[in-house]
């Protein structure tokens, strides 16, 4: 069943959310897509899945459109942590934390 296509405000919602919570490097963690879901801010009708395939397929490919109004820093940014996180993804479990500085405590 189609649904209600995404509006430029929804896009920009998740692009500022991602810039928000720092979460560039958890974009490919499930866990980051159904918290993100569960924030009542997109219409009840969009799942966590939905709001993922959207940044996937439709947001991430074109990116760097005017149409994002995110600042082009934050677009490469984007950018830069989906083409490496590529190589070493594995499914999270959820214990991510979202507000990443960039240090390993292990």
């Amino acid at each position: 069943m189609a649904g209600v296509s995404y509006t430029a405000d929804e896009d920009n919602l998740i692009l500022k959310l991602i810039i928000d919570t720092k979460a560039y490097y958890v974009l490919r963690d499930k866990e980051y897509w159904v918290d993100l879901a569960t924030l009542g801010l997109f219409d009840k009708s969009r799942t966590w899945m939905s709001i993922q395939d959207r940044f996937n397929k439709n947001i991430l490919p074109n990116i760097m459109n005017e149409m994002y109004t995110i600042p082009e820093e934050d677009k490469h940014r984007i950018l830069l942590a989906w083409e490496q996180t590529a190589e070493n993804f594995h499914d999270s479990d959820g214990d991510e934390d979202y507000d990443t500085d960039d240090t390993d405590s292990d």
